[in-house]
């Protein structure tokens, strides 16, 4: 559960646990063709969401915040950036 969930966050495996080259024959989904993972990890606090969604056939990064949806690199950025517990 931890490696896919930060594959979801990165894309990526943090280094030295697995190699980063094939991690798609490693993330293979239950009865679909090898390289076409899709991870979606919903976070919730004090009734504020956060979704955060990879799906690699289409190629996407997505975080939701609310409604404000974001993509790739902007997606990036608001993952990275520290927010102040409320």
């Amino acid at each position: 559960m931890a490696l896919a969930l930060q594959w979801v966050l990165f894309g990526k495996f943090p280094s030295g646990v697995l190699p980063n080259v094939g991690f798609k024959s490693f993330l293979a989904p239950v009865g679909g063709s090898k390289g076409v993972s899709c991870g979606e990890v919903l976070f919730r606090r004090a009734g504020q969401a956060l979704t955060v969604r990879r799906d690699e056939q289409a190629g996407t990064f997505t975080v939701k915040v609310g409604t404000n949806v974001l993509e790739d690199e902007e997606a990036e950025g608001e993952r990275d950036t520290p927010h102040a517990a409320s």
